[in-house]
């Protein structure tokens, strides 16, 4: 019998041809069918586990009053006429323009050289909800805007949510500042929906 043709499992102690004669040595024990020998085992080097790591959008969540009815603030927050421009300060006219309208939808760009948003609105007179889905911005990207509006004594309070879900470096690099920027979006508000 030549070497190649040696019996590799017979037994714990195997022999090999050294040197003309045969020497015991120790292998590992055979591992279990379909997981190779000790030196071939699948998973002999230690595998790093994949991690998934879920990715926080960056958002902002809080509300001003109003001295207008509910629907009030609606209608200014939905008026996509050209008097747009001179209810809200931060939008100027070269930088506004409606794409598409329905009764209760309106796909627009709007804002100015340094910010701007191309976005669909969609609001519910019935339930005094508007959903703003930002389809590109600048500086920050994709997102959305939702704005409920509940009665009060003194007006209507208005529930703000912002989202961003920021894709270029720039964006990514700058939209950590969301959730602190609340009183700068108080302060865009104040004029056209009459908050204090």
């Amino acid at each position: 019998m030549t070497v190649e043709n040696l019996p590799v499992r017979s037994a714990e102690l195997r022999c090999i041809l050294i040197s003309g004669s045969f020497r015991p040595v120790s292998l590992p024990e055979e591992p279990p069918p379909g997981q190779g020998t000790a030196l071939t085992r699948p998973g002999r080097r230690k595998q790093r586990p994949s991690r998934t790591k879920e990715q926080v959008m960056p958002s902002l969540h809080f509300h001003v009053n109003s001295s207008m009815s509910p629907s009030e603030v609606m209608g200014v927050l939905t008026n996509f006429s050209p008097s747009r421009v001179d209810e809200w300060p931060s939008i100027d006219a070269d930088h506004f323009q409606v794409h598409e309208r329905g009764d209760t939808w309106a796909e627009v760009t709007e804002g100015n050289d340094k910010s701007w948003e191309r976005a669909r609105y969609e609001w519910d007179p019935s339930t005094n909800h508007v959903t703003v889905t930002t389809r590109d911005s600048t500086p920050f990207g994709s997102g959305g805007w939702e704005f409920q509006m509940t009665p009060t004594d003194e007006g209507t309070r208005i529930d703000i949510d912002l989202e961003r879900h920021p894709s270029s470096l720039k964006a990514k690099m700058l939209s950590p500042i969301i959730p602190f920027a609340g009183p700068v979006f108080r302060k865009s508000f104040k004029e056209p929906l009459h908050t204090t």
